[in-house]
């Protein structure tokens, strides 16, 4: 799905690259890896409101897109969620820290998620490229979860009502 990706000298005449690079794949393997991640987003948070799901993800991608377009001027072709998943749980913990549930949860996964980024900005953590046969932009996921600070940080001020509303799961009766 090449007119999906992103391509940096095309996102001015293209500009729904910027968006649909987000669900190109470069494999099965990169499928498969990130639909997981995105399946065991809800049944670890269930919580999460489907609406600040949308929102992250969606400004996110673009957002990601334009990072990578100003900051990284030798990228040329990108495809992957993995950026905008690493962002959703980080907002799916910061929400659920929010609203102290699974709180316990959320400062080991936020923990873990510090580690390996540290990790990855440190010591460039290709561990998973072999996996789907490509390299592994890494800053895609510290700009992913920087993107789902920066928005949490603003639906919590302008949308507070939004908290409890809208989650992946139906309520308890």
């Amino acid at each position: 799905m090449p007119d999906l990706a992103y391509q940096s000298d095309l996102l001015l005449t293209q500009p729904w690259r910027l968006l649909t690079a987000h669900v190109v794949h470069v494999g099965w393997v990169h499928l498969v890896l990130n639909l997981s991640g995105l399946l065991l987003l809800p049944v670890i948070f269930p919580c999460f409101p489907n609406r600040r799901f949308g929102v992250i993800g969606g400004f996110s991608a673009v957002l990601l897109s334009l990072i990578f377009w100003r900051t990284l001027p030798d990228l040329y072709v990108y495809v992957g969620l993995s950026g905008v998943l690493h962002g959703w749980y980080f907002a799916a913990a910061w929400h659920a820290l929010e609203i102290q549930q699974d709180r316990l949860i959320a400062v080991i996964l936020l923990f873990g998620l510090t580690l390996k980024l540290a990790y990855e900005v440190f010591f460039v953590g290709q561990a998973s490229a072999a996996w789907i046969g490509a390299p592994v932009l890494t800053q895609a996921h510290l700009f992913g979860v920087l993107i789902a600070l920066g928005l949490s940080v603003v639906l919590t001020v302008i949308s507070p009502s939004c908290v409890s509303q809208s989650q992946f799961s139906p309520p308890n009766n």
